[in-house]
């Protein structure tokens, strides 16, 4: 896995854990020095009040662009597609990038959040003019308590032929539950779907997830219990879950 803490400024894009080309973070010419927080590498804009946080880890880049007060912008831009590539906009909210040639997916953008220092939910959304992703977060409100954080993630995994889905803690907890309730085969793949990108689908999920839930309901209550995390492993652009495995969170 490439690391971004070795770069000492964001100019020319940041390297991730996802993919070959660098992801170009908002308005990197007036973002300073890479400062290393927490195991991530930081970066201060000069003059409008927020900072970008890159967090890569395997198959992926988290982004956390923390915003400082109503004087910081609105719409934060990400360069996200290499030459041949494009992004697309999901249904639900998410974003994927697609090989303009196949068609075939090359990542997904998981769908954004933003939240305020209280934890209550900002507005956001995405934009695209095909080349770049855009996050738009309405945070110029009365209500709003600052810091307010927004967060992208951009991930592929397994040399790009998978997509992988990481659970939570909370939300491994949750489907552990839905299992010790004796749901149903279709009630515990419909839960364990529900946040799939839409890269894969409901549909597809659900499908592969009955031809293994035996065992990956075994593997959700072990995990749970060993304050673990699930990670879905789906072959694209097919669908097919390969392989799952326990994490830590």
């Amino acid at each position: 896995m490439r690391r971004v803490h070795d770069q000492t400024d964001a100019t020319n894009g940041v390297e991730t854990g996802a993919s070959s080309e660098p992801l170009t973070l908002p308005d990197a010419a007036g973002l300073g020095d890479r400062q290393i927080k927490d195991g991530m590498a930081v970066y201060q804009n000069k003059t409008d009040g927020y900072a970008v946080a890159v967090n890569p880890f395997e198959g992926g880049t988290q982004v956390l662009t923390v915003l400082g007060d109503s004087s910081a912008p609105t719409s934060f831009t990400y360069g996200v597609a290499g030459v041949g590539e494009e992004v697309v906009l999901e249904e639900d909210g998410s974003a994927g990038v697609i090989d303009v040639e196949t068609g075939e997916p090359v990542a997904a953008i998981e769908k954004p959040w933003a939240v305020d220092a209280n934890g209550v939910e900002v507005a956001t959304r995405y934009v695209t003019d095909g080349s770049n992703l855009v996050q738009v977060v309405d945070h110029r409100q009365a209500d709003i308590a600052y810091p307010v954080t927004a967060d992208p993630k951009y991930f592929t995994c397994d040399a790009y032929t998978h997509l992988c889905v990481k659970f939570s803690k909370s939300e491994t907890k949750k489907i552990r539950n839905r299992v010790d309730e004796g749901a149903t085969a279709a009630i515990f793949a419909g839960v364990l779907c529900t946040g799939i990108p839409a890269l894969i689908g409901k549909a597809t999920c659900a499908a592969a997830v009955a031809l293994v839930g035996t065992k990956l309901r075994k593997s959700f209550v072990s995990a749970a219990k060993n304050g673990k995390c699930i990670e879905l492993h789906f072959f694209i652009p097919s669908g097919v879950l390969t392989r799952w495995k326990t994490v830590n969170c």
